[in-house]
């Protein structure tokens, strides 16, 4: 705001004509409490405030404007004529840039004043105190406060503002734009605001009551009998009654005589001092009587009585209090502010060059309507460096008075990305007035630059300026420019051409041959390229990494960077571009490397050359760089399949080459096995594609371990997933059961694990209707014990599980009517009954109605499905360190099968070192968490009384029946039992015995109330039953290994009982938590950790389920539709693949 030079006829403050006119305030001191003449304490009211006084109207003010003679961009003002007590000055220069306010604004009223406060009450006189002989009295009534009408003084309303006055202003109708300088100020002045009521007086406090008297006086005398009366020479039974009744005469007078003070009032302490004398019974003098006392009968007193003086207290009360005054009234009428004053009214007159006058009542007001931005090339496209047109400015004159007749010029604002030209083209002028409330549209036009961009954008992003294009209007003479010019119009600017739809493979195998291709589109509404009409050079420059493949050139030939002109691109088209990428056999696997384009344009065309001249003239042209793109690439070695490998890491584009080796590196190094590798972005998935049907990887893997590596990663643009998303739940659970372990690491979403688990662990083949479709033979059974009586004898012999579907029939009752209940009830009492005989499987359980299939009786329906010693785990994501993770490499050694993990620890002899501590350590305490969990399990499921048949102990074939039973439920620790080297002549290693002691303690008491069970329940107790029979295999173990060495088992036997507290001294009771203890240590993270860092497939389903029909089939359907989008998804990558290698 510029400054301002004032020239007011303002009107006067009332509060200066109050001053003026010899008008004080005067504030009397109400708060002085007198007692006037006639003894009244009342106090006087408050006196009423004066009424405000009014502001002053302001006066007239006519005044001429010219420019100045004497100062550039100056005003000279001359004072036509005023009416105000303030004199004006005859003339005026205002500066340049300098506002000059005209100011006739009304006087400010007076505010309102305030009442007086009531004056407060006198407070009353003290009483006089009591004394002996006369009474106390009471203080005086302390006095009111004021008390006549209000006590209060009453405020005084606000006054009125004065009205605003009048100003005229004369100007040459050439000098219009000086008005755009002139300011003006004819508001009425501002009502008083208003007063407030005085305070009401407070009464005065009433006097205290003079102060009462207490004394203590005698009242008379009281006699009794002693040793020296008369009477004392009779016998010594009456000279005993009399002691007794002297006694009880004093006792009775030490009761009497604290009798509280007596009241005295007026004249009557006398009669007060009898009254308490015949009370106490006493005489007023003392005097003695010759005669007989009562010790001998008598009524009297002798000269051998002892008289005994009586006091008693007497007293006067104090005088009563004085009644405190009582405080004056409030006024309640409102007091009420002023009004401000009317506006007054400003007048212009324009002189015109015929000696004509014309009169207005507000001046002009040129406003911005908006304007129209047009490119150079008229391509629509608003590029940085090229020049753009402002037409069509629109502007509207708001005011009451044409617009100056003056030429007034039309620039734009400088930014950032909008520069100013020089010259002519630099502004357009407003030419001729423009009359009130007119638009008009100006014929010229503003040139500026679009500044260049020296800042390249990121990866993959386009210059995309969002910018906002404003203008400015200089009023001539004044140079200051025109305060409604705000409107402004958003540019886009950005370049004609961008790179789209990149189409490249995330992962390449090495020594392959692929392509890549991406679009160039034309956004212009021109054509660009060196054969198109513009002429414009447009070309996209590709490199990629010496040491990683190379480029084939448009000439055929093998770089590493080559140049791809667009001949002709076509207005609001694309070409696409498609370039062939060679990865270099010996590129290292998991690297990322960078496909990067650039896309380049040329910065100036001599539009005075023809076509040929610009193919054929041999002259370079300036191009500049105008977005990059940069493609990451990862280079994946072939899958080869090995039958001695070990374990299949499955792989995608989003894995790091660190991590892969670092997990290559434990299973080779330390594990000393062998790993393949499996990239479902090279592949498009987990099939073969070449194979019809589809088969998948997993199959060849069977007994083996395969590491998922769970990360989310970009799956052929289609979505980002991770590899859980892509493994069939039938394929992968025919895989389990055959003794294929699955690790998922570093899993993206447990919730995902979860979701695959459910379709996995119980995968249902068909719908129930259909399941007499595929009824075989073999798997028909009578009863339950019959199907688990197959189950065992197949875990016995060795024989491959497999996710089979079996039949039992419901036979019908007479004593229950079939319905879905009773089919429902069936069904949970079979899975009730499976999970007690086979913990470490699990089923899933449902039944058939006869009216709802072609069967003729209704039937249960058993899946089995995948085992517990067979479970799938998931880890979560780690914190990626510069070390090896321990947990991870625990996580991985205990996804080795069981046979793999025995095997190598009966591979160590004892006193022996093996070449990899840690990796060996890790089988072993993964050893001792499989068999916990086994034993926990089997353990768990046992009702009592035990339901499932141990061996005999002292049969014949005794050692054979043990390992049978511990194949079905144990089937980890009969794998330790059944390893030959079990039954090898020489001394078992430490390591095999940790093992064997840790599976004792386990079956022991682990709880508080399995303690409680031993002692209650000892018989049938599956506790009890395996912990014997666990006994018996490892005493055959042990005798198979020192023989009858006594001294060898006896120390074994206390170092498992060392290991087991029934009080949980030093927290041995639990033996799995002490597990979980040592593995915790070992993989450097808490117990927490490493239990909620995981999730395993028995977590999510833990055992044996039942479910109805319809739930049956809706977890077919949800399996049968994760199927077929599983295989769409890899169809579309396989297509994709199959469009874009070259050569693989």
């Amino acid at each position: 705001m510029a400054s301002l030079t004032t020239i007011s006829v303002d009107g006067e403050h009332g509060g200066s004509v109050a001053r003026s006119s010899g008008i004080r305030i005067v504030d009397s001191d109400n708060n002085l409490a007198l007692v006037s003449r006639d003894g009244s304490r009342d106090g006087r009211p408050g006196t009423n405030a004066r009424r405000a006084t009014p502001g002053a109207p302001a006066g007239f003010l006519a005044v001429d404007l010219s420019e100045s003679t004497l100062v550039e961009e100056g005003i000279t003002v001359r004072t036509l004529g005023f009416m105000s007590r303030q004199e004006p000055p005859h003339v005026l220069e205002v500066p340049a840039r300098r506002n000059v306010l005209f100011s006739a604004v009304g006087g400010r009223a007076e505010s309102g004043h305030t009442g007086g406060d009531g004056q407060k009450g006198a407070n009353g006189g003290d009483g006089t105190p009591a004394t002996r002989e006369v009474d106390a009295t009471p203080g005086t009534n302390g006095g009111d406060g004021g008390n006549f009408g209000f006590s209060a003084g009453q405020g005084s309303n606000g006054a009125n503002g004065g009205d605003g006055g009048t100003i005229e202003i004369s100007v040459d109708e050439d000098n219009l734009h000086l008005l755009l300088a002139v300011d003006l100020d004819v508001r009425g002045g501002e009502g008083g605001a208003p007063g407030f009521h005085g305070q009401p007086g407070q009464g005065g406090q009433g006097g205290n009551g003079g102060a009462g008297h207490k004394w203590r006086e005698l009242v008379g005398y009281r006699f009794q009998c002693t040793s020296s009366c008369i009477g004392q020479g009779g016998s010594s039974t009456s000279s005993s009654l009399v002691r007794a009744r002297s006694v009880v005469g004093t006792s009775t007078l030490a009761l009497v005589a604290p009798m509280r003070a007596q009241a005295v009032e007026g004249g009557n302490l006398q009669a007060s001092i009898a009254a308490a004398a015949r009370w106490y019974g006493t005489r007023m003098h003392e005097r003695k009587d010759p005669g007989s006392c009562r010790c001998m009968g008598g009524i009297g007193n002798c000269f051998g009585c002892e008289s005994v003086p009586i006091h008693n207290d007497f007293q006067r009360i104090p005088g009563n209090d004085g009644r405190d005054g009582k405080p004056g009234q409030s006024i309640d009428v409102p007091v009420l502010p002023g009004l401000d004053g009317h506006s007054g009214n400003a007048t212009f007159y324009v002189r015109h060059h015929d000696g004509s006058q014309q009169q207005y009542t507000t001046r002009y007001q040129l406003e911005l309507v908006d304007f129209a931005v047009e490119e150079e090339n008229g391509d629509g496209i608003f590029e940085p460096g090229e020049h753009l047109f402002i037409r069509r400015i629109r502007i509207r004159n708001a005011g009451g008075m044409p617009s100056p007749k003056c030429h007034i010029p039309i620039s734009v604002i400088a930014s950032k990305w909008f520069l100013p030209v020089s010259g002519e083209e630099s502004h357009t002028v407003i030419p001729n007035p423009i009359a009130p409330g007119v638009t008009v549209t100006l014929e010229g036009f503003i040139k500026l630059l679009i500044s260049r961009s020296d800042d390249l954008q990121p990866s993959g992003r386009q210059l995309l300026i969002r910018d906002r294009l404003s203008v400015r209007a200089t009023m001539p003479w004044l140079n200051r420019d025109l305060p409604y010019f705000e409107w402004s119009h958003e540019v886009e600017i950005q370049y004609p051409a961008t790179l789209q739809l990149f189409d490249v493979l995330p992962s390449l195998a090495q020594g392959s041959i692929s392509q890549f291709n991406f679009d160039v589109l034309n956004k212009s509404q021109k054509a660009l390229g060196i054969m198109s009409n513009s002429r414009r050079h447009i070309e996209a420059n590709i490199s990629f990494p010496e040491d990683s493949g190379a480029l084939l050139s448009p000439q055929n030939t093998w770089r590493n960077e080559v140049a791809r002109q667009v001949i002709d691109l076509r207005p609001n088209e694309s070409i696409p571009i498609q370039q062939r990428l060679r990865i270099a056999s010996n590129a290292q696997n998991h690297q990322r490397v960078t496909i990067r384009v650039e896309l380049w344009i040329a910065v100036h065309l001599d539009e005075t050359s023809t076509i040929d001249d610009k193919v054929h003239e041999d002259r370079e042209v300036e191009l500049q760089l105008i977005q990059q793109h940069e493609s990451l690439v990862q280079i994946s070695s072939h899958h080869t399949f090995n039958e001695r490998s070990k374990f299949l890491i499955v792989t995608n584009s989003g894995v790091t080459r660190d991590h892969v080796q670092s997990i290559k590196t434990f299973i080779c190094d330390e594990l000393k096995m062998m790993v393949d590798e499996w990239n479902v972005s090279l592949y498009g998935g987990l099939q073969y594609p070449e194979s019809a049907p589809p088969e998948y990887v997993m199959g060849r893997y069977q007994g083996k371990t395969i590491i998922f590596m769970g990360n989310k990663f970009d799956y052929f643009n289609l979505r980002n997933l991770d590899t859980c998303e892509l493994c069939d739940p039938r394929a992968l659970a025919e895989v389990c059961v055959q003794g294929t372990r699955c690790l998922f690491l570093e899993a993206s979403s447990f919730q995902t694990f979860r979701d695959m688990v459910c379709g996995l662990v119980s995968p249902v083949p068909y719908r129930t209707n259909d399941s007499f479709k595929y009824e075989a033979e073999s798997r028909k059974f009578q009863s339950r014990y019959d199907l688990v009586q197959s189950l065992s004898q197949q875990k016995i012999a060795g024989g491959s599980s497999t996710i089979a579907v079996y039949t039992l029939p419901i036979e019908r009752r007479w004593y229950r009517f079939p319905s879905k209940d009773t089919l429902k009830t069936e069904a949970k009492s079979l899975s009730k009954f499976l999970r007690q005989q086979l913990p470490q499987e699990r089923f899933l359980v449902t039944y058939i109605n006869e009216k709802d299939t072609a069967s003729s009786k209704d039937q249960l329906i058993v899946l089995h499905g995948v085992p517990h010693s067979f479970d799938l785990i998931a880890g979560e994501v780690q914190p990626r360190r510069s070390e090896r993770s321990s947990l991870e490499a625990f996580m991985i050694a205990n996804a080795l099968s069981s046979w793999t993990k025995v095997d190598t620890a009966w591979s160590l002899a004892a006193n022996t070192t093996p070449s990899s501590p840690f990796a060996f350590r890790a089988i072993i305490l993964s050893l001792l968490l499989s068999i916990s969990t086994e034993v926990h399990r089997f353990l768990h499921m046992g009702a009592w009384p035990n339901a499932i048949r141990f061996p005999n102990t002292g049969d014949t074939n005794r050692r054979q029946a043990i390992l049978s039973f511990l194949c079905i439920h144990l089937p980890t620790l009969a794998h330790l039992l059944q390893h030959p080297a079990a039954e090898a002549p020489d001394p078992p290693p430490e390591h095999i015995l940790e093992v064997v002691k840790y599976t004792l303690t386990s079956c022991r008491a682990q709880k508080k109330r399995h303690l409680v069970q031993t002692v209650i329940m000892p018989f049938r107790q599956r506790r009890i039953q395996l912990h014997r029979l666990l006994v018996s295999a490892i005493e055959d173990m042990l005798s198979h290994k020192v023989g009858n060495n006594k001294k060898f088992k006896a120390a074994f036997y206390a170092q498992v009982k060392a290991l087991h507290s029934k009080r949980n001294k030093n927290g041995k009771r639990d033996t799995t938590k002490q597990i979980l203890k040592a593995v915790s240590e070992f993989t450097k993270c808490s117990d927490h950790v490493f239990t909620q860092g995981q999730l395993s497939s028995g977590t999510v389903i833990s055992s044996t389920e039942s479910c109805t029909p319809e739930k049956w089939n809706q977890r077919w359907e949800a399996t049968e539709r994760n199927r077929e989008k599983i295989l769409a998804e890899t169809r579309d990558a396989w297509d994709t693949l199959g469009r874009m290698i070259i050569e693989a």
